[in-house]
């Protein structure tokens, strides 16, 4: 809920003030209502919390999959034409990274018996997402 409302502020800030709107906005304000309208919505009747819950990771999922899509084609074709200001963020990346893969593996995966790779995914993917922030640095001329 948090989040939805997180994007909302930022998304919708560029989409009334901007001059120009990104093609994401069309992506990320719907989601980021839908996200929200469940929130509430579980939060007024609690017996749908699981479910709610369930349909938000995977929608963080898809996020994190399109997250990760731009990320490293930022880091092997670097910024399009089209973007005039970027500034990457490791540590909020591997939150984006990290925490989809958390909720997939305690909502999904909670009433079982979780082997050591599946218990500790988050953190593979919190380790993955620096060393794709490292190339992407990398390719910005960050570091050298």
């Amino acid at each position: 809920m948090a989040v939805a409302v997180l994007v909302l502020i930022a998304h919708g800030g560029v989409a009334i003030f901007g001059k120009s709107v990104p093609w994401a906005l069309y992506v990320t304000i719907p989601a980021a209502v839908f996200l929200l309208s469940i929130s509430v919505y579980a939060l007024m009747r609690p017996v749908y919390l699981e479910k709610a819950l369930k349909v938000q990771t995977g929608l963080l999922i898809a996020g994190w999959i399109g997250a990760l899509y731009w990320s490293l084609s930022l880091a092997f074709y670097g910024v399009s034409s089209e973007v005039q200001r970027l500034s990457w963020n490791p540590i909020l990346f591997a939150f984006v990274c990290a925490y989809p893969v958390y909720l997939v593996r305690r909502t999904y995966f909670r009433d079982t018996v979780m082997p050591f790779s599946l218990r500790y995914s988050h953190v593979v993917a919190a380790v993955l997402s620096f060393a794709v922030s490292g190339l992407v640095l990398y390719r910005f001329g960050a570091i050298l």
